[in-house]
């Protein structure tokens, strides 16, 4: 049964009435088995009855689950929901809606515009992931424009993101910007190779 079928037929959880935080702070420990054994029916009874005081760490949760499950409309839905409500709003869930639409979906220019709100609400990977859109040729995407992904990557870096120090290393070695700048490749490679947490520390240090 997926989660649109479970939301439809639950049973609200036996507990005595509770402010949302409270019941999501249930949810998260049924589901990941927090001083007791896992049960994710039961966490989901609990997030649900969050989600209907419209706490959004539960809308988020919801989200998540449905994203994993492939129901991508419920997911959508449940993940803007966390971003707007008054309730522990979680700014993260633009980033995961970029990401739904960009890899599942497949609507590059629909993910750009949650990725550019990522942006607006600090997320320096949200502009990495913008510099990438303008950068490569994703299927129903814009065009190609280097000087526009140029500048989200440093718009990435400014924004504490330093992943993005290896794509403009690609667009300055790679001649996609003009003029080409050999040195300042290499001194952006250098940058991400010498931190060994960099998703791209590896493949700095080969180019």
């Amino acid at each position: 049964m997926g989660i649109s079928d479970w939301i439809k037929n639950t049973v609200q959880p036996d507990v005595p009435e509770q402010d949302p935080s409270e019941l999501y702070k249930l949810g998260l420990k049924y589901f990941i088995g927090q001083e007791i054994e896992p049960d994710y029916d039961k966490a989901r009874e609990y997030f649900l009855a969050a989600a209907q005081k419209e706490h959004g760490g539960a809308l988020y949760a919801l989200g998540m689950i449905a994203m994993q499950e492939g129901f991508y409309d419920e997911a959508a839905e449940r993940l803007v929901a966390a971003t707007q409500t008054d309730i522990e709003p979680q700014a993260a869930a633009w980033m995961d809606l970029g990401r739904l639409f960009l890899y599942e979906k497949h609507e590059p220019l629909k993910a750009a515009e949650f990725y550019k709100k990522a942006v607006e609400d600090g997320f320096g990977e949200g502009a990495l992931m913008l510099g990438r859109i303008y950068s490569e040729a994703y299927l129903g995407g814009p065009q190609t424009d280097y000087d526009t992904a140029l500048s989200w990557f440093n718009t990435a870096v400014d924004k504490g993101c330093p992943a993005a120090h290896f794509f403009i290393g690609l667009l300055y070695g790679g001649g996609r910007v003009f003029p080409s700048d050999f040195q300042k490749a290499m001194e952006n490679f250098r940058i991400v190779a010498e931190d060994k947490e960099n998703l791209y520390c590896e493949d700095a240090a080969n180019a």
